[in-house]
């Protein structure tokens, strides 16, 4: 499995918790141990109803290929809540397509700590 990046910085920000996680490391880290991950499918509108970015920017949703629309999301456990942390254009372009059907690859916590930065705002 090889996930593509959209940037080589990208991380996802959790202004509630006061935590950044480096989307962009934990991709490499699945690209190199891809066996270590599930790649479950379920309709598209679940995950869009999931905590996510509330940014999307139009240029990256139109200018998104076949290809990249067709890779699975990440989905991140964190207390009792779930989060979109990487694939809100993807979703929103399947959308688009009439794509009922996505996959995603379920994160848990004790993987995702290695992943996890403190942020502030101040």
């Amino acid at each position: 499995m090889v996930l593509s990046k959209g940037a080589d910085d990208e991380v996802f920000i959790l202004k509630s918790f006061e935590l950044q996680i480096m989307i962009s490391e934990l991709i490499d880290f699945i690209n190199s141990n891809g066996n270590l991950f599930e790649v479950i499918e379920c309709e598209t509108d679940i995950l869009l109803n999931l905590n996510g970015s509330d940014y999307i920017n139009p240029s990256n949703l139109n200018s998104m290929s076949e290809f990249r629309v067709d890779e699975p999301v990440l989905v991140a456990k964190i207390d009792d809540y779930e989060f979109l942390i990487d694939g809100n254009h993807r979703l929103q372009k399947r959308k688009v397509f009439s794509k009922f059907k996505t996959k995603y690859i379920p994160i848990n916590g004790e993987l995702l700590d290695q992943f996890v930065r403190e942020f502030s705002i101040r």
